[in-house]
């Protein structure tokens, strides 16, 4: 794996918005409310921006040059352009001093302490000032962990690069400490821009992927260039359009032939729209003779009280107006207002009288389901009074038969038993009857609860 100093680059720049990035033509919008008056209207078309996710967008009077770039998220300063593919793990620098082979122990390090203190003439360092460069070390070994999953391309390798040069500031660690901090601090870097390496050759292939869509979308333009399918065609291209502006950046080489090539087939077909509009334009005036009869027609029928009848007529009307040819977009909107005015007073006469007619129908349903509640209310309390009944019933049942059984023979044995057999056989066939009762109770309330 190479060591990493990574040069100050920025990430490869995508192709430029094309010169003049917008369409010249897109489908003209249809007046509000206009009922399926969508066919063709005016000759005019008003532009639209085609812009490539990823480039800057132009806005109205802000055309973009020929040959002007467009920056991908980042500014390449002048020879540092990147193009994907191009190598990002470059060897971490050293000083002639600090140069280290495969196999030394100590990597990466000016020289081990011990080495400076026996060197004859060499630079002591205290174990204080060791320590203390080990700590610093450690540090930079966490803060450049932390940045190796960022994904912040160019503000982490710039701090990357930062953690580097503070690194080369710092004197040495204790030797047994050395390797071990140079290898975890140099792996971290490793893995941000190795990262990042594949970060670029995943966009590579993502510009290569958007070159074939969009050579797609220029052949399939081509196509509906000479179409005179106007209403589906247009709004086909309208949908290349879209698809043209979602999908991202192409290799700058091929950016301005493969824009201008789409631009082209566009061109083409509006360009034959509008001499068939200018063709069409003497079938307006008829249009709008057409739709001037039937607004009169409305207004006659507006005031009527024969609300189906009308109704009925008033649809009919509508009917009409749908299969009438377009208007001048000048005149669509006021003959629209005044129709639908015609028809929005019929109809919202139409509306309060029928929901007068449902306001007492709710009214008498009101009515009805409050004596529905009361009913329900004195059910209820019947059966509440009848279980309650039972439950005194079985009460006595209970005490009587105990009786019996604890009943001795004597002179009123006889009595006493024939009594509370009687009494037994009595409430017994009473608690039959409740029951029966709270049956029937229990389905009158089924009932009324349903219905409410």
């Amino acid at each position: 794996m190479a060591d990493f100093n990574e040069p100050d680059t920025d990430i490869p720049q995508s192709a430029g918005a094309p010169p003049g990035g917008e369409l010249p033509h897109t489908l003209d919008d249809e007046a509000p409310g206009l009922p399926e008056e969508s066919a063709a209207s005016l000759p005019t078309e008003e532009p639209v921006e085609v812009v490539i996710p990823g480039e800057e967008v132009v806005s109205p009077g802000e055309e973009v040059t020929p040959g002007e770039e467009v920056n991908l998220g980042e500014t390449v300063t002048p020879g540092e352009e990147v193009s994907p593919g191009v190598e990002l793990l470059l060897t971490e620098e050293t000083h002639a001093a600090e140069e280290a082979h495969p196999g030394e122990e100590v990597l990466g390090e000016r020289m081990a302490a011990t080495e400076k203190e026996t060197r004859p003439g060499g630079p002591k360092v205290s174990p204080e000032q060791l320590e203390e460069n080990l700590r610093r070390k450690e540090e930079l070994c966490v803060r450049a962990e932390e940045l190796a999953e960022s994904t912040e391309w160019k503000a982490t390798a710039q701090a990357v690069k930062a953690l580097q040069a503070e690194w080369r500031t710092i004197g040495p660690v204790p030797q047994e400490r050395s390797k071990e901090l140079w290898e975890r601090f140099r792996k971290a870097g490793n893995q941000f821009f190795e990262r990042r390496q594949a970060h670029f050759q995943e966009q590579k292939q993502e510009m290569e992927e958007n070159l074939r869509q969009k050579e797609a979308f220029c052949v399939q333009a081509e196509e509906l260039s000479s179409s005179s399918e106007w209403k589906a065609a247009a709004e086909a291209i309208k949908g290349l359009q879209a698809q043209w502006k979602a999908t991202g950046p192409v290799p700058r080489e091929q950016a301005e032939a493969l824009w201008q090539r789409f631009r082209k087939a566009n061109d083409q077909f509006f360009e034959r729209r509008q001499a068939h509009f200018t063709e069409v334009d003497k079938e307006h005036k008829e249009n709008i003779r057409k739709k001037e009869d039937l607004c009169r027609r409305a207004e006659e029928l507006c005031t009527s009280t024969s609300f189906k009848e009308t109704g009925e007529a008033l649809k009919a009307l509508q009917a009409e107006w749908k299969v009438v040819g377009p208007v001048p977009r000048q005149k669509s909107e006021a003959l629209w207002k005044r129709f639908r005015g015609a028809m929005d007073q019929f109809f919202a006469r139409r509306t309060e009288w029928y929901e007068e007619r449902e306001k007492e129908r709710a009214e008498r349903k009101t009515e009805w389901k409050d004596r529905l509640r009361e009913t329900l209310t004195y059910k209820q309390e019947q059966l509440e009074r009848l279980r309650e009944s039972i439950v005194r019933d079985e009460e006595n049942l209970t005490r009587w038969r105990t009786r019996l059984e604890d009943l001795r023979p004597g002179p009123h044995a006889d009595a006493t038993r024939a009594e509370l057999e009687g009494k037994i056989t009595e409430v017994d066939a009473r608690v039959g009857t409740k029951r029966t009762r709270i049956v029937e109770l229990e389905k009158d309330i089924q009932e009324i609860e349903a219905k409410l």
